[in-house]
């Protein structure tokens, strides 16, 4: 925490500013990262992608001339006139071929080469011990002698390779009749069958000139120094490099086959007709510096973003600032002289703000001055009350009076209605307190029914089915009576003949419930009983002081009467109650 006081004690605009600028750099510093990191992904596939398409398309060149170079093969193997020398029988053993069996194997070679430029000579030798050799020129035929005197080379891995073809054509990066020959050569080997019975009958050997590898296969790559393309054969031995050969016979068929090679980036074609791979490889390194163009205006950018991002954030902290100036102003103008806040605020969110500011505290200030009126008015009601204390003394001496003159004139129901009016008037005040008993509540509605039926002479009777355990429980006063009183205005005056009001209390478990019920006119409209002012504040006081929980439900009958549930929690009767009046 010690770390953060500096900058806690900075300028709210200055700590926006340094975090806004961070972020800023932080942003731009990534964007420029990730733009190197796209265009160095992106550079290296699309030159990946176009070198395999360039590398197809010369595969294409490459496949159709041995493809014409095979077809030629084939047609001349297949012709009668070959069948019929290679068919012939040997039975003295002799290596070479009859003088007229030479000559029409010369006119086939004759009639290939005239056909096809590419081809170089022609080896052929039968299961029946005899060979053939042609060559173009005058090449030395000497390394072909072995095969005249030695056996047929079946250990050969060339012959092998032609054996397990079953009479494809298999293609050869070099002369397999004269590996040592300088003069880098293709070999086609082709084991050629009788087609009557499929047996084997003779091997041929084709010599393609290398200056169809030179005249096919590209040279160099005019933007990469380190561009180099390769030929390998189905044993990923170098048949034919061009460029900055850097990479041995090894290393290239190893990374061909090993694509997380970071040095250099590859790219190769597979050809159908000889199974040959045709590659190219350029260091990465090189192919990244044209990144390194990229990057830089990356990072121009990014500080271009970055420059511009600071003066928007300048901009906004200067708005902002001016909006913290103004409230800390009004805020010591408050302090130093106080009153109501009367500057206006602009509609920022710390003008909004200001504007919420301004609004409680001039409330506030409104409910200050209302509280301070309120507490005088109370004053000047306490000493109203105050002078009024004599006046109950004043009245319960002149009913006790009147009281004593009754009993002395024998009049005893005069007596007794003022003994009821004082003993009203008695619980009425109560010594100012709020809170009485159940027994208390119940007497005051005796009194007061002893009076109405002064009235009303004795027509009403009072009904009273409320359990000992309740008596002693305490509620707010003038709880009940206000019901019943209201029975009696609205339910039994309106009524011809007696009636009756009925109080039930019972206790179940935590909760006290009270039902008053007469057998007055009663109403259709409920509506009405809770609109009068009398009802309406006993269910205010109800809810004021116990809660929403608790309250009144009235039922009422036209002709049958009225009856009032009163739902209170049951409470104790508690010696130190606060005193006071609701």
């Amino acid at each position: 925490m010690r770390r953060c006081k500096p900058f806690a004690q900075w300028k709210i605009r200055t700590q926006i500013f340094v975090c806004m600028t961070a972020l800023a750099l932080i942003v731009a510093l990534t964007l420029s990262f990730g733009l190197v990191r796209i265009a160095q992904q992106t550079l290296e596939t699309n030159y990946r992608v176009t070198c395999e398409n360039n590398l197809r398309i010369v595969n294409d060149v490459l496949e159709m001339r041995l493809d014409t170079i095979v077809k030629l093969v084939r047609e001349a193997v297949f012709s009668d006139d070959f069948q019929t020398i290679i068919q012939q029988p040997n039975p003295t053993g002799s290596p070479y071929y009859s003088t007229l069996s030479s000559q029409t194997l010369d006119a086939i070679w004759n009639d290939m080469e005239y056909q096809n430029e590419l081809l170089d000579s022609m080896f052929l030798f039968d299961l029946e011990g005899r060979f053939y050799k042609r060559r173009l020129g005058a090449q030395s035929t000497s390394n072909y002698q072995i095969y005249y005197t030695q056996p047929q080379p079946v250990t050969a891995q060339w012959y092998q390779s032609a054996v397990e073809a079953k009479g494809r054509e298999v293609f050869f990066g070099y002369d397999v009749l004269d590996p040592t020959d300088a003069d880098a050569r293709i070999s086609m080997v082709k084991l050629v069958y009788d087609p009557a019975n499929r047996t084997p009958k003779a091997m041929v050997i084709v010599c393609l000139r290398s200056s169809l590898l030179r005249k096919i296969l590209p040279k160099s790559d005019p933007f990469f120094k380190t561009s180099t393309y390769y030929l390998l054969d189905e044993r990923d031995q170098v048949i034919y490099a061009a460029g900055s050969a850097s990479l041995s016979d090894d290393e290239v068929g190893k990374y061909l086959h090993s694509p997380q090679d970071n040095g250099h980036i590859f790219s190769s074609c597979e050809s159908a007709i000889t199974g040959w791979t045709l590659a190219n490889a350029v260091e990465r390194q090189e192919l990244n510096a044209m990144v390194g163009q990229i990057g830089l205006s990356a990072i121009l950018l990014a500080g271009l973003l970055t420059l511009v991002s600071l003066l928007l954030i300048n901009a906004a902290t200067q708005y902002m600032n001016r909006s913290l100036t103004h409230l800390k102003i009004v805020l010591e103008e408050i302090n130093r002289k106080g009153g109501s806040i009367t500057d206006d605020f602009d509609d920022s969110e710390i003008g909004q703000f200001g504007k919420v500011l301004k609004s409680t505290y001039n409330h506030n200030l409104a409910l200050q001055a209302s509280m301070l009126k309120l507490e005088v008015s109370e004053r000047e009601s306490e000493l109203m009350l105050l002078q009024a204390q004599i006046n109950p003394h004043f009245l319960y001496n002149t009913l006790d009076s009147i009281y004593s003159s009754a009993i002395v004139s024998h009049d005893d129901r005069t007596a007794a209605m003022v003994s009821s009016l004082s003993g009203l008037f008695r619980l009425s005040l109560n010594k100012g307190k709020r809170i009485i008993t159940v027994a208390e509540e119940l007497m005051y509605i005796q009194r007061y029914m002893t009076i109405q039926n002064f009235r009303f002479q004795d027509r009403f009777a009072l009904i009273m089915d409320v359990d000992d355990n309740v008596l002693s429980l305490t509620i707010l006063k003038l709880i009940l009576q206000p019901f019943v009183e209201n029975a009696m205005v609205h339910g039994l005056e309106p009524k011809l003949g007696r009636g009756y009001i009925e109080i039930k209390g019972e206790r179940i478990e935590d909760d006290l419930f009270f039902t008053i019920s007469d057998n007055g006119v009663g109403a259709a409209d409920r509506a009405r009983f809770y609109d009068g002012y009398g009802i309406r504040n006993v269910i205010d006081r109800i809810h004021l002081f116990y809660g929403k929980e608790y309250g009144v439900d009235i039922h009422s009958t036209p002709a049958h009467g009225t009856s009032v549930r009163i739902h209170l929690p049951a409470k104790e009767e508690d010696p130190d109650a606060e005193t006071g009046d609701l």
